[in-house]
């Protein structure tokens, strides 16, 4: 069977609520999947799950999670659920994929420690917000994206 039709049997058994991580794994002993085909089940059921929450996400989130590779499989399982949502999720990705769901960064860790960041820990989350605001539509350059990196690393490191 395909991970669809075991992502459907598995939610009509369980539920769409619960514990993601222990639904998957009980099901991949049960069913003696490979660790790929578990891993694939687990983005469903995460993904499933967080596309009831769609209208209370940000578009950056939004963006995520419509670029995940699991997605139109978490998808067509709400569109045999709950049609209506599924029309509407479809409708805010029309405008979503207008600006892009998942457009290269604008900026690297290299980038940022040539403008002075050093690096530390805090490098992933300071390229993570700024990527966020590229999805967001709140940076549009490069320059504005060093800016504000800049902007968050200085802040952290006030705190």
């Amino acid at each position: 069977p395909s991970i669809f039709s075991i992502v459907r049997r598995i939610l009509d058994r369980n539920g769409s609520e619960g514990a993601i991580f222990e639904v998957a794994s009980h099901w991949r002993e049960q069913l003696q999947l490979s660790n790929k085909v578990a891993n694939s089940l687990e983005e469903i059921l995460q993904i499933h799950q967080t596309l009831y929450a769609w209208e209370s996400l940000g578009v950056a989130k939004q963006k995520r999670i419509a670029s995940a590779i699991e997605f139109i499989n978490a998808l067509a399982i709400i569109q045999s659920e709950d049609r209506a949502t599924f029309i509407y999720i479809k409708r805010c990705l029309s405008t979503l994929e207008k600006t892009g769901l998942a457009p290269e960064r604008l900026i690297d860790g290299n980038e940022l420690i040539k403008s002075g960041v050093q690096p530390s820990s805090a490098l992933g989350d300071i390229l993570e917000a700024v990527y966020d605001a590229q999805l967001e539509g709140t940076i549009s350059n490069k320059k504005e994206a060093i800016t504000l990196a800049i902007a968050i690393y200085r802040d952290l490191l006030d705190s």
